[in-house]
């Protein structure tokens, strides 16, 4: 369901795709897949990203980083920081975009993923 959620999200075809995500969603959670169930939290906040909903799309990046704190996956979550600080710009939220980075950084540091540290320090400092 995921997979066609995100094919369907390809095709421009949102409501179908939001449908597909909660369907999926819902399923990781019944039968306990905690990163299945943040990936398609993340897919779903892409989604409504696009779509200039960013509040909704902020939601769904909160909560896919409450799961991903859980298991502890620090590059999902590293890059789950990016987004929400992505979205927090576009709602005019600098602050709190600039504390989301420093999370993100703060997660690639422990795995020693140099390289997007460097992507999180471009993204808070635009030439």
């Amino acid at each position: 369901l995921k997979a066609i959620a995100d094919v369907l999200q390809f095709k421009k075809r949102t409501d179908e795709a939001l449908d597909n995500y909660r369907q999926a969603i819902d399923i990781y959670r019944e039968v306990g897949d905690r990163l299945g169930e943040a990936n398609t939290l993340k897919g779903m906040g892409h989604l409504l990203f696009s779509g200039e909903q960013y509040q909704n799309a902020l939601k769904n990046y909160q909560d896919a980083e409450k799961v991903l704190i859980d298991i502890g996956d620090r590059y999902g979550l590293g890059w789950t920081e990016i987004y929400i600080a992505r979205t927090q710009s576009k709602l005019n939220q600098s602050d709190n975009s600039q504390q989301s980075y420093q999370s993100a950084i703060q997660c690639f540091k422990e795995i020693d993923m140099d390289n997007l540290v460097e992507v999180c320090r471009q993204e808070m400092n635009p030439p």
